[in-house]
């Protein structure tokens, strides 16, 4: 029988971050200096509502991060994969449907904010914040790298810099 691994989506094999940072833009301007801050409301101190684009994002303006598909489906020959992801606002539903149709080979969409309590259940979580990370054993900690500042220093047991350059082998000698 296959063990589960649970995979984040936003930032980890969704480029969501590159849709914000153009609907922050279109809507109060864009910033010229590099966007660091995880939360890119910090950009728009003056924005009425700079989250109004997560609650209503349609996620197949995206394509997958390059590398997610090919690799993620090579690790499912080993691996139940099922994404564990944020819920927030109407996007839910677009987001279930794009992961549906993009990793078709998943075994699961669960959408919510409590991701540890897949704890006990999985084998290691991939995520891009070390602060959902954190809740769970420190084994099954998997960072996706990402440019942006964490706010959480908790240590993870392997770091992804990113998919292309992913390690099939390494992953399964570290986990199977």
């Amino acid at each position: 029988m296959k063990r589960l691994i649970s995979v984040d989506c936003d930032l980890t094999v969704c480029p969501s971050d590159q849709g914000w940072r153009a609907w922050l833009g279109q809507q109060y301007g864009y910033v010229k200096c590099a966007m660091t801050e995880y939360n890119f409301g910090h950009y728009y101190p003056h924005a009425e509502d700079p989250f109004k684009y997560w609650r209503e994002l349609d996620y197949f303006q995206f394509q997958p991060i390059e590398g997610a598909v090919e690799k993620l489906k090579a690790l499912s020959q080993y691996f139940n994969i099922c994404f564990v992801s944020a819920h927030k606002g109407q996007h839910s539903k677009s987001k279930y449907y794009w992961l549906e149709e993009h990793f078709p080979f998943n075994c699961g969409v669960i959408l919510t904010k409590e991701k540890h309590l897949m704890n006990n259940s999985v084998l290691c979580h991939i995520d891009d914040r070390k602060d959902m990370l954190e809740k769970f054993d420190s084994r099954k900690r998997v960072l996706y790298n990402t440019p942006y500042k964490q706010s959480s220093d908790c240590s993870v047991s392997m770091v992804i810099n990113n998919w292309e350059d992913f390690s099939i082998k390494s992953f399964c000698d570290e986990y199977l």
